[in-house]
């Protein structure tokens, strides 16, 4: 079994971000999962006997929470910090045993901090990466040779992206500036990137491989039809092939697939960023979206499926 993860959509000195105390987790029986703050992020995976969600959440009272959801139970655990904005999460590594778990978010000194965990251990604390930024970060991973690296993107003070790298001997040395000018926070799965112009349309770029690989020039996707433009950033979804999901001025959510061309319509009425998880589990592979409705609860969709509130 292999995980596929997407995780929607920047860069102080000062250590705001406490990590808490991380609660036990009790098993529950299934309940709505309770409204949050932000843009969430969603780990799925399907081990041989149950298939389980894994929700990264931002509070009120901007602690992080993590969600283990499966077969109609719900596991809370607090992972404490002091997040502003949204949340980003990544699994680091091909294999399910194997794997790390990564959590980014913007810290109240405007730094993107990070918590991992390993496989069958436990969570580190918090740690800075330092820089600022001005939204909430995106993390994805790739590989070089067979080794996973891990992939920070922010957008920086400057209003342009910025990347940091972690391979095998640890993190690349500071920030490096990609360009581009981002009205949102970016959007990152695998070497792909999205986010949204100042035109409040769609801009795709993608990385080569390597600690320091180049970017290509940004491409502008086709613009959504009637006239209407990206109210959030966008979520990306590059595994089984390229998909753009957004938030459109009319407050439905939108989807590009790159060998339509074209925008289709998921309607709905939602007020956060989409998010969008891929799940392989070595024979099929699938796209579920999420996104955070009038009621500030997270719904879910899987392709040509009706939403459906998420816990509910």
């Amino acid at each position: 079994m292999r995980w596929r993860v997407m995780s929607l959509a920047s860069v102080g000195s000062c250590v705001v971000l406490v990590a808490g105390a991380v609660a036990t987790a009790q098993p529950a029986a299934a309940a709505p999962i309770p409204p949050g703050v932000g843009t969430p992020a969603v780990e799925y995976g399907a081990p041989s006997t149950e298939m389980s969600e894994e929700l990264f959440e931002v509070g009120a009272d901007h602690r992080v929470v993590h969600w283990h959801y499966v077969a109609g139970v719900v596991m809370p655990e607090d992972l404490g910090g002091y997040a502003v904005g949204g949340v980003s999460a990544t699994q680091l590594g091909a294999l399910v045993w194997d794997t790390v778990e990564v959590v980014a978010v913007r810290g109240a000194d405007g730094a993107v901090w990070l918590r991992e965990r390993p496989a069958g251990g436990r969570w580190t604390w918090w740690h800075s990466l330092g820089g600022r930024t001005g939204a909430h970060p995106a993390v994805t991973s790739f590989y070089v040779d067979g080794v996973p690296c891990l992939l920070v993107l922010v957008r920086g003070t400057d209003g342009a992206m910025w990347e940091r790298v972690k391979g095998t001997s640890g993190w690349t040395a500071g920030w490096r500036r990609v360009g581009g000018i981002l009205t949102s926070s970016p959007a990152a799965s695998g070497l792909r990137a999205a986010i949204r112009g100042r035109d409040g349309q769609v801009w795709t770029a993608t990385r080569a491989l390597g600690l320091y690989g180049g970017w290509s020039n940004w491409t502008r996707a086709p613009s959504l039809p009637a006239g209407l433009r990206v109210a959030s950033e966008p979520g990306l979804d590059a595994t089984f092939g390229f998909l753009i999901y957004v938030r459109g001025s009319d407050g439905a959510g939108w989807r590009l697939w790159q060998m339509s061309g074209e925008w289709q319509s998921l309607g709905g009425l939602f007020t956060s960023s989409l998010f969008a998880v891929s799940h392989f589990d070595g024979v099929l592979g699938d796209t579920f979206v999420y996104w955070r409705g009038l009621n500030g609860r997270l719904y879910e969709k899987h392709w040509t499926d009706p939403w459906h509130l998420l816990g509910g």
